[in-house]
C-alpha cells in the first residue's frame, strides 16, 4: 500500500510540474500583456519537468 501512494504521489509531481508553469506563464502573459509567449515558455519547461520526473520513477521501477 505504501508503494502504491509513493508512486500516486510522483505521479501527480510529475503532472503538476507541467500543470503549475504553465498557469504561472498564463498569468504572466495577462499581466504583462505578452501574447502566449510565457504560457508556452511555462508549458516548455513544464514539459521538461515532468517527463523527468516520469523519467526517473520508471528507472526506480526497473
Amino acid at each position: 500500500m505504501a508503494l502504491a501512494i509513493d508512486k500516486v504521489s510522483q505521479i501527480t509531481a510529475a503532472s503538476l510540474g507541467l500543470v503549475i508553469p504553465t498557469l504561472i506563464g498564463y498569468g504572466l502573459d495577462r499581466w504583462l500583456k505578452t501574447g502566449v509567449v510565457l504560457t508556452c515558455l511555462g508549458f516548455a519547461l513544464g514539459a521538461i519537468a515532468g517527463t523527468w520526473q516520469l523519467y526517473k520513477l520508471v528507472q526506480r521501477l526497473e
